[in-house]
């Protein structure tokens, strides 16, 4: 039996999936009155890594960061998260993480064949 004491190399570890993110998606419902409701319904609930943006040139993620308007005063942040062949996160879901709400701004695969999404989030509770 080895005694080597596992090493946390890189952000895709198993160790580094620490957080559990939710996914919603906007439902409409029909109430006992005949009204229309929206709703936030779960449709996926995974485990994630989480990772600071850079905001810095050469970055291979800085023209998705630009495009998508991210910034540190935003409170953007990167998830990763495994490929699933039967499900999809989509752009404008909401998201939870540690309670916090943010908005899906951009998904990218990290690999090929893909194994992992890399998501771009922005929360929606600055200044609370």
């Amino acid at each position: 039996m080895s005694k080597k004491k596992f090493a946390s190399k890189t952000f895709l570890d198993p160790g580094r999936f620490r957080y559990n993110i939710s996914f919603y998606e906007h439902a409409t419902t029909i109430n006992n009155y005949g009204d229309q409701t929206i709703t936030d319904t779960p449709v996926m609930i995974t485990r994630a890594s989480k990772q600071s943006i850079q905001n810095r040139p050469g970055s291979i993620y800085s023209q998705l960061e630009e495009e998508a308007g991210a910034t540190l005063m935003n409170g953007d942040i990167y998830f990763t998260i495994r490929f699933r062949q039967d499900w999809q996160p989509k752009k404008d879901m909401r998201v939870v993480v540690d309670g916090i709400d943010y908005v899906l701004r951009a998904l990218i695969p990290l690999d090929y064949p893909q194994n992992y999404w890399r998501i771009l989030c922005t929360t929606t509770q600055i200044g609370e």
